[in-house]
């Protein structure tokens, strides 16, 4: 993630400023949203987007906030709710808006012409390219190679099962997954430098899924079975509850 962006200091005066979760949250939205108008790959879909838009998923979203999907979806409905963003949702794709983007991201000394961004763009571009070709002439330098070689694993199939049986799961569960991968290696811009690189790179992706997976699970159930205990408990049909007054404790 590369550039800046403005801050203004009417934010000390903001609700959002005394939460500092929610403060670090919202710098992160205005971070990644996108400071020109600009055509990205998501997944295997071109989303033209304009200044101030994000294209995401929730569950990418909330691995970056560092938080769960519910509560995500919590802080963006009260965003929506104060009016600073609106946001369209597909079964694919979210895509958020910054409501005032531009009143706060534009001002005298940092305006740029259109021209210029245009030109600045395209020569960052031009020297990004030539980099990559200099890297590599074999490699995947682009975001449409690497679709293709995408469009033979899902054809072949024989990748995916091998992901399936390495790791002993469902082929099903390892073609989710693939999609999801294919997703967020979309919105965080990386492209592999050739297809060694990118089968790696997705095994060890996966492993760690399911091993988070895993360790939610196990959580989710820890905490329900201690939640199931304490309610016994004060029912009073389970030996946990020792006193009488553990009997009659109401909800």
């Amino acid at each position: 993630m590369k550039g800046w962006i403005n801050l203004h200091r009417d934010i000390t005066n903001h609700w959002i400023w005394h939460n500092p979760r929610h403060f670090r949250w919202w710098i992160l939205l205005l971070l990644m949203a996108q400071w020109e108008p600009r055509k990205v790959i998501f997944g295997k879909t071109s989303v033209q987007l304009q200044r101030g838009q994000i294209c995401t998923t929730i569950r990418f979203l909330a691995r970056q906030m560092d938080a769960c999907s519910h509560t995500t979806i919590t802080f963006l409905n009260s965003l929506e709710e104060a009016e600073m963003i609106h946001r369209v949702s597909t079964s694919q794709m979210t895509i958020i808006t910054i409501t005032n983007y531009d009143k706060y991201q534009l001002n005298e000394t940092t305006k740029k012409s259109k021209k210029e961004r245009k030109t600045q763009h395209k020569m960052q571009q031009i020297k990004e390219d030539n980099n990559k070709e200099e890297n590599n002439n074999s490699s995947i330098n682009t975001r449409e190679e690497e679709l293709k070689f995408i469009d033979e694993i899902e054809s072949s199939s024989d990748f995916l099962k091998s992901i399936a049986q390495n790791l002993d799961c469902d082929i099903i569960q390892i073609r989710e997954l693939f999609s999801e991968f294919v997703s967020e290696i979309s919105l965080t811009g990386k492209i592999h430098t050739d297809t060694v690189d990118f089968k790696k790179h997705f095994l060890n992706w996966t492993r760690r899924r399911i091993q988070n997976d895993e360790n939610n699970s196990r959580e989710y159930q820890n905490q329900e079975t201690s939640r199931n205990d304490k309610y016994a408990a004060r029912r009073g049909n389970r030996t946990i509850a020792e006193k009488s007054e553990e009997y009659r404790e109401t909800f």
